[in-house]
């Protein structure tokens, strides 16, 4: 490597790959992996697209090494989706590279209540529990199962239209989809509810939310917020033949109207199918990170010591880290020719927001009041990790698709 700071993009398409490579002063060479593609939707790539940057088919090393020992000081996978974690398995799995520590998505195990004291401590990362965990596969299905459960709440809003006596006859009702996960198990499931609302929304089979922008997350959230009280209450609607009380979701569809509105019930049936998306999209990623996690823990049974890191910063305040021996450690400010990142993001604050789930009928409600079309309720691009890599006064800025 002739130069200090040295930085190889790898084409993926729609996902990232950078190879980061620093020659301190000390005579170190430091070596970072941000994403390793690849887009999984059409691309033809597969898997091992990036490992193929780094290795020949005989499997020695390509010359991006510059002829020095395959090593990677630090792996990130940016954020939670699939085509930026995809292609890390087969590159961590390679036992011919040496890997000291892996970075993933501070995305959160939300089986218990997900706040920024949380967060910050660490204890309810999903790729944490998972890698500490002596069943990870249970933590995993449990994850996957709230997701079937919400799948089950969607279903559930159609069918209490479905069954009012005055929408017997309508036509535009949807089909029924499965609630169950059958034989062929989660990854076929939640594909399958994915491919049913990208078709009903007219979008492209996609796990990405790049279609909805923070505007409209952020107005859904509050809008949400606004309403949260209003949907858990019962409501008396009068539907013709004598009031009932309705709950939650059946009162979000038909609140304030004696006949459902036809573009109403079309903006309710865009914020379920933009739920039902998020849902499957949510619960993909997870089975994606969760390969990451198990090929970590492969590699450390077989006597390596791979660390895992999934790391927020208080709302407002940057972390320092800088490169000292063999890792990055959290310090002060830095010195101005000392190899260092500062990590941008995300926030406690953010993460614990964005993975609090509201109740189905508080989205119908919000997209509603607020007129959205369509859109992420599980925004996970605004959870990329931003890092500013610095050395002797050059910056290379690595974040994921931060929103």
């Amino acid at each position: 490597m002739a130069t200090k700071i040295q930085v190889d993009m790898f084409e993926v398409q729609l996902g990232a790959a950078l190879l980061l490579q620093f020659r301190t002063d000390g005579g170190d060479l430091v070596r970072v992996l941000a994403d390793a593609g690849v887009d999984t939707h059409g691309s033809g790539y597969k898997p091992e697209h990036v490992l193929n940057k780094l290795f020949n088919k005989d499997g020695s090393p390509t010359d991006v090494w510059q002829g020095a020992e395959p090593h990677l000081n630090l792996i990130v996978g940016t954020h939670y989706d699939g085509d930026h974690l995809v292609g890390l398995v087969p590159v961590i799995e390679n036992e011919a590279l040496g890997i000291d520590e892996v970075w993933l998505p501070p995305v959160q195990d939300d089986g218990d209540t997900i706040d920024r004291a949380s967060v910050s401590g660490g204890e309810s990362s999903l790729a944490m529990r998972l890698f500490a965990a002596g069943e990870p596969r249970q933590v995993l299905n449990e994850y996957l199962e709230r997701r079937v459960a919400r799948i089950g709440q969607i279903e559930a809003a159609y069918q209490a239209v479905r069954t009012m006596p005055f929408m017997a006859e309508r036509d535009d009702l949807r089909e029924e989809l499965p609630t169950q996960v059958g034989a062929n198990g989660y990854d076929a499931f939640f594909a399958g509810q994915l491919l049913a609302a990208a078709s009903r929304l007219g979008q492209a089979v996609d796990e990405h939310q790049h279609g909805a922008g923070i505007e409209s997350d952020e107005r859904l959230l509050r809008a949400a917020e606004r309403v949260r009280a209003f949907a858990a209450q019962p409501v008396a609607l009068d539907l013709g033949d004598g009031k009932v009380v309705l709950p939650g979701i059946t009162a979000m569809n038909l609140r304030g109207v004696g006949q459902v509105d036809p573009q109403v019930f079309g903006a309710d049936v865009r914020a379920l199918e933009s739920l039902r998306k998020s849902t499957a999209a949510e619960a993909i990623t997870a089975s994606h990170l969760a390969r990451v996690v198990a090929a970590v823990r492969q590699r450390n049974s077989n006597g390596d010591r791979i660390r895992i890191r999934a790391e927020t910063i208080p709302e407002g305040r940057p972390r320092y880290f800088r490169w000292r021996k063999d890792r990055f450690q959290e310090a002060g400010r830095p010195g101005l020719a000392e190899l260092g990142f500062h990590l941008m993001g995300p926030s406690q604050e953010l993460v614990a927001s964005l993975h609090e789930k509201l109740p189905i009928g508080t989205y119908l409600l919000a997209y509603r009041a607020e007129s959205l079309n369509s859109g992420s309720v599980t925004p996970s691009n605004r959870l990329s990790y931003v890092m500013r890599f610095a050395m002797e006064g050059q910056a290379v800025l690595v974040s994921g698709d931060a929103g």
